[in-house]
């Protein structure tokens, strides 16, 4: 099987990773993408990730932050 390019097929795949086995592997197979992503991406793209304001308020709620 190829691998995909669409973050959204990474998102399904780990969610059925944890429907088939433990829930605890969607989050597990999520931090892993997440991970690898980062290290990956340049100082300035990581600075661009976390000033999204998707990512922000997120971040906030995440935090208890409202």
């Amino acid at each position: 099987m190829p691998i995909t390019t669409d973050i959204e097929d990474l998102i399904t795949f780990a969610a059925e990773h944890g429907e088939n086995s433990e829930p605890d592997h969607e989050v597990g197979d999520l931090q892993t993408f997440l991970r690898v992503a980062f290290n990956i991406l340049s100082d300035e793209q990581k600075t661009t990730f976390f000033s999204h304001a998707e990512v922000a308020s997120t971040y906030e709620a995440a935090r208890g932050e409202f």
